[in-house]
Parts: C-alpha cells; sequence; structure tokens
C-alpha cells in the first residue's frame, strides 16, 4: 500500500503538488483565522472532576475571590499608607479594565458593626483604650493647633505622673511629636505616627503583629477584566495598575513602596516564559535543524524537501488542531515543538534510507519505492506508536 502511493506521488507530481498546497493554504488559513488560545490554566483539567466541581462552587459563591490582583502598599506611616491605598482605590474605581476594585480592611459593614464580633475582653480592651484618647483627641479638636498640642501634652505631663504606664504612653508620645518637628525644621517632609501614639505609644520599629493598626502595609484587592484569548491575560490590567501608581506617585521616593501579587500577576509571569526570546529561539531551533539535516544528509535537495515537509505538515497539524479542538490550551502550545524534532527525525529516516538506495540503483523513482518498501513498515509502525502516545490526552481529565 505504501508502495502503491509513493507511486501514485510519482506519477502525478504537480497533482500532489497543487494538492499540498492547497492544503497547507486551507491549514494556514484556519490557523491564522480561527486560532484561539486558552491560556486559564484551571480549564486544563475536566470539570467533571469532584475537585473542580467543588472549586467552581466556592467561586460562584465567592467570586471576588478568584482570578485577582493583589497592590501591596508598604509606607513609612500607617496614615500614609492609608493614604495611598484610598487613592488607587479611587482612581482604579470605575476603570473599564476593572471590574471591581476595594481594600479588606476597609469594610463599611465591619467598621461600623467590628466590635460585636470581638470577644469581651477584646471589646474592653478596646472601649477602654477609646476612653484613654477621649482626653488626648477632645482637646485637639476643639483647638487644633500648636498651642492646642502643646496644652495637651503638659496636660498628660501632669496625670501620667502617678502611673509608670502612662508615663511611658506620654514619653513616647513625646519622642514621636520631637521626631516629627526636628524633620520639619530639616525641611523633610514628615508626619506624626497617630495610629501608633494613640494606640499605647509603642516606640518599637517594627509594628505589633497582634495589632493591625500598627501595621504599615495595606492591601488592595483588583478584580480586572481577564482575556483568556491572549498569552498574558492580565497584561493590560497590570500594566493599568503600575501606570496609575505611577501617576499618583507612590514610589520609593516618596515613601510608598508597592508591589504586585495574586493569582492574575503569578500566572502572567509563567506564561510570559512562553514567549520570552521567542523569536531568537526558534531561528537557533530551526538553525541547529538545518545543521543536523546538513551533517545527516548533505544534499541541499534533500534538505529543502525535508523541511518543506516539516512545515507543511506543521501547518495542517494546526489546521486540523483547530477543526477537532478549537481551542488550544498550554499542553497543546508545547506539541509543536514535539512535532518539529518528530518530523525531522522521520524526513531524515527516510531520507537517509533514499540516499542509500540511490547509490545502489541511479534511478529516482526505482530509489524512491525500494526506500519505501525498506523502511516504510518501521517508520509506519513508529508513526503509529506516536500515535496512540499523543491521544492517551484524549480520554483523560485533561
Amino acid at each position: 500500500m505504501l508502495e502503491k502511493i509513493v507511486a501514485f506521488c510519482l506519477r502525478w507530481p504537480w497533482a500532489i503538488v497543487v494538492l499540498t498546497l492547497a492544503l497547507s493554504g486551507a491549514g494556514g488559513y484556519l490557523t491564522v483565522e480561527k486560532f484561539a488560545i486558552d491560556t486559564d490554566t484551571v480549564n486544563l483539567f475536566s470539570s467533571s472532576l469532584s475537585w473542580r466541581q467543588n472549586e467552581n462552587k466556592l467561586y460562584k459563591t465567592f467570586p471576588e475571590t478568584v482570578d485577582l490582583i493583589v497592590a501591596v502598599i508598604d509606607a513609612e506611616t500607617p496614615e500614609k499608607a492609608d493614604t495611598a491605598a484610598k487613592e488607587l482605590t479611587k482612581a482604579l474605581s470605575g476603570q473599564p479594565l476593572m471590574s471591581r476594585v476595594w481594600q479588606p480592611d476597609d469594610n463599611p459593614f465591619f467598621r461600623k458593626n467590628g466590635l460585636l464580633y470581638l470577644s469581651q475582653a477584646e471589646v474592653e480592651h478596646h472601649i477602654g483604650m477609646l476612653i484613654g484618647k477621649a482626653d488626648v483627641l477632645q482637646p485637639l479638636a476643639e483647638d487644633p493647633s500648636l498651642r492646642g498640642l502643646s496644652a495637651v501634652m503638659i496636660d498628660n505631663q501632669k496625670r501620667s505622673a502617678p502611673s509608670a504606664r502612662a508615663t511611658a504612653m506620654y514619653l513616647a508620645g513625646l519622642n514621636e511629636f520631637s521626631r516629627a518637628f526636628e524633620e520639619t525644621l530639616k525641611g523633610e517632609t514628615t508626619k506624626v505616627d497617630w495610629e501608633k501614639l494613640l494606640d499605647g505609644g509603642s516606640t518599637n520599629s517594627e509594628p505589633q503583629a497582634d495589632n493591625p493598626l500598627n501595621q504599615k502595609r495595606r492591601l488592595v484587592l483588583i478584580k480586572p477584566v481577564i482575556d483568556f484569548s491572549a498569552l498574558a491575560p492580565g497584561a493590560e490590567a497590570i500594566d493599568l495598575v503600575r501606570k496609575t501608581a505611577a501617576t499618583l506617585n507612590l514610589t520609593k521616593e516618596n515613601g510608598v513602596n508597592l508591589r504586585l501579587t495574586g493569582q492574575v500577576p503569578l500566572a502572567d509571569d509563567e506564561f510570559s516564559t512562553l514567549s520570552e526570546n521567542m523569536a531568537l529561539n526558534t531561528s537557533v531551533t530551526l538553525g541547529l535543524v538545518t545543521l543536523i539535516l546538513f551533517l545527516a544528509l548533505r544534499s541541499p535537495k534533500l534538505i529543502i524537501a525535508v523541511l518543506i515537509t516539516l512545515i507543511v505538515g506543521l501547518v495542517l497539524t494546526a489546521g486540523a488542531g483547530v477543526l477537532l479542538i478549537g481551542r488550544f490550551n498550554l499542553i497543546s502550545v508545547a506539541f509543536a515543538a514535539l512535532f518539529i524534532g518528530l518530523g525531522v527525525d522521520f524526513g531524515i529516516q527516510f531520507a537517509t534510507r533514499y540516499r542509500e538506495e540511490r547509490h545502489s540503483d541511479n534511478d529516482l523513482e526505482r530509489a524512491l519505492l525500494a526506500a519505501t518498501r525498506n523502511i516504510g513498515g518501521s517508520l509506519t509502525l513508529a508513526a503509529v506508536s506516536l500515535l496512540a502516545g499523543f491521544f492517551c490526552f484524549l480520554p483523560t481529565s485533561f
């Protein structure tokens, strides 16, 4: 059967060339016009799997927890971190690429009802702190000037005498204001760390893990509009976040360090490795393949024939994939590299066998038929085993 196919091709060469060009054109057209790639790694697994079903229920119930960009903001003071987070949230809200932007630690419901969810001991602690702060906040609210601040500090100094803890709090506050005054006199922009000051006057440079008010880090959760047909689905949204932060001067020079994490940036970083140096890698690969063909065949005609066959096969395979699958994924993309290596291997084996037959019988047609007769069966067996290996993905959950 294989010899008959080769004999038919030898009898009608131009018809075969025209048919090959037509099929290649159709495959190329389908690939260009209908090519689509799904870069959502979740869809690599069948939706019938039990854990996928549980995951789908979770994301359906809490859709805000999937495909997030998390902006991590660190600043010199909690006030600056709060300001930066609020500015970024406001600037990104309503943008076409953003479906929702919010701060998880700035929830209106818990801001109003948060005390109801604390234990009795925690409520007593916070109420006590609020009562203690009233002596500072009320006079400052009535006279928000340097004179009012001085009066508050003098009054607190008198009250702190009987208590060692009160004295420590007073001295911590004095140090905080002293620092702010000294930096202002030097011409530097500074702010008093009011949250640390009013939360007990801790002088530690490191934030207390058990008290979020002392933290100088804020999170902004961003749910972007994802384009899973692109190799980097969240690239536009990530670029918008970075540009917006730069416009708002949320930079290290201004005492704010903004970093991005979350599912979307991490996935985009992973996918970018596929396209990184793609042109260079492809050129080097083709160059190495051509060098191997030259070392194996030493004939420009045979090298060109193998390369053309390889390209035609790749185009036809891509077109068939579009028809059969419809949308490629990251596994499908990896198969293209395997195809090149295997295609060259088959071409080299058939071409070297043809050269051997041609040396024995210097007739083109008889040499091709003899090569087909002697190596066609083994190549066909190898091809069938490769088909079984590749198609083993079909009955799986991928």
